[in-house]
């Protein structure tokens, strides 16, 4: 290339990385500090909202096994039943 050419195109690569500068300063900023400042804004009005009552642990624990209790079945397939429609012999 010619430096007739060369020095033709050097004023548009300087603007263009100019530009690539800008913007990527732009959406550096943007994910850094912009979005860490909304989310301290929605962490500080939850932490406002939030109930601040002392939990009975015991109390809780026993209401936690109470429903596991609960959820677990009855049957287990485990315990063969007499069922008068099945015909042992043939299995």
């Amino acid at each position: 290339m010619k430096l007739a050419t060369l020095t033709r195109y050097v004023y548009y690569i300087f603007i263009t990385i100019i530009i690539m500068g800008l913007g990527f300063n732009a959406f550096f900023l943007y994910n850094e500090f912009y979005k860490t400042m909304t989310e301290a804004e929605v962490v500080y009005m939850l932490s406002s909202q939030v109930s601040f009552e002392i939990v009975n642990i015991n109390l809780w624990e026993k209401i936690e096994e109470n429903i596991k209790y609960k959820k677990t079945p009855a049957f287990t397939g485990e315990e063969v039943f007499n069922n008068p429609f099945v015909d042992l012999e043939k299995n």
